[in-house]
Formats: structure tokens, C-alpha cells, sequence
């Protein structure tokens, strides 16, 4: 369920798991989008193939955590110190707007680029 968010925290000793196979069931909330981007094809396989839980230190996966933290009490902590980050610093427009540019594919380099600058444009003639 958190696939979808810009960023996730967990603790080190956190057991995380696509167990679907194990169930006869498939990946639902998207998982199938989300995963592979996020980890990688390889390591989404081998994650939904031997539904086995791992723990979130274990490479597979790797790139899914912004960041692990020791004990589950400072899990809470450590995503209101990045949410503040993120409400002083940042436009909820341009993020909003990069994070749907990074998930749409476009087929090739120029086709991004002709998006990129269209939305720019649009940002900068805009309100």
C-alpha cells in the first residue's frame, strides 16, 4: 500500500513480503507498476516468485526505503522530520508534477523532453 508514496521509512527488523504466490492470489494496489520501478525488475521477480518475506535490510529491497531506521518507535519521528522538510521547502505543484512525469513513460528521451518543457511552460504561465 505504500508503493505509491514519494518516500518510505521502516525499521531494520521490519518483515516485508509479496506473499501472493503463496496464496494463489496476484499483486493488487498497483504493486505490479509500482514494484519493478521502484526495485527493479530482478528483484521484483524474485520477490513475488518465492513470496518470501525479507527483511527490510536484505538487498532485494533495495531502493524501496528513503530510509531504515533501528527501532520501530523511530519510524514516526523520522517521516514528521521529512514531512517538515518537505512543507517548508518545497511546491506541492512541482512535486506533484515530477513524480507523474518520473511514472509516465513516454516511449524515448525526446518525447520526455517535449513534456518536460511543455509543463515548464505551463508552470511558468500559469498563476
Amino acid at each position: 500500500m505504500t508503493l505509491p508514496m514519494n518516500m518510505r521509512i521502516t525499521h531494520s527488523k521490519s518483515k516485508i513480503g509479496f506473499v501472493f504466490a503463496r496464496r494463489g492470489l496476484v499483486m493488487e494496489a498497483c504493486s505490479s507498476f509500482y514494484l519493478p520501478r521502484l526495485i527493479g525488475h530482478s528483484r521484483a521477480m524474485q520477490a513475488v516468485t518465492t513470496g518470501s518475506t525479507y527483511l527490510a535490510t536484505h538487498p532485494v529491497w533495495s531502493g524501496l526505503f528513503a530510509e531504515v531506521v533501528d527501532r520501530p518507535e523511530d519510524v514516526l519521528p523520522a517521516a514528521l522530520k521529512v514531512a517538515r522538510e518537505v512543507v517548508q521547502n518545497t511546491s506541492a505543484v512541482s512535486t506533484y508534477l515530477m513524480k507523474e512525469m518520473m511514472f509516465r513513460d513516454t516511449g524515448s528521451a525526446e518525447a520526455t523532453h517535449l513534456l518536460d518543457s511543455r509543463i515548464l511552460f505551463e508552470l511558468f504561465t500559469s498563476k
